[in-house]
């Protein structure tokens, strides 16, 4: 009977460790999703911004010719 408590007990240790361990990737994988959005935000801004500087370039030549 004591043999079974304490496989009982470790069981239940290892079942709680595993939970804890799986919250644990949940939150890194959090992090993860939340740096490659950010990382796709500000390569989306940057190609934004060099679109919209090249648009400029292009007026500025456009009417200086006229």
């Amino acid at each position: 009977t004591n043999n079974v408590l304490k496989a009982v007990d470790i069981n239940n240790k290892l079942a709680i460790n595993a939970v804890d361990v799986a919250i644990e990737n949940l939150r890194i994988y959090n992090r993860t999703v939340d740096a490659v959005t950010e990382f796709s935000n500000n390569i989306a801004k940057v190609c934004t911004a060099f679109s919209t500087a090249a648009q400029q370039q292009q007026q500025q030549f456009a009417s200086s010719k006229n």
